[in-house]
């Protein structure tokens, strides 16, 4: 039970820092 909620907080966490990434590299590609 505690391990699924690790997984889960872990999984979020990548999941909000491809995001950043992501829209970091659009903003790049939309000023360049």
């Amino acid at each position: 039970m505690k391990f699924r909620m690790k997984q889960k907080k872990l999984l979020v966490c990548c999941n909000k820092l491809i995001v950043i990434i992501i829209t970091f590299k659009l903003q790049h590609l939309t000023i360049n």
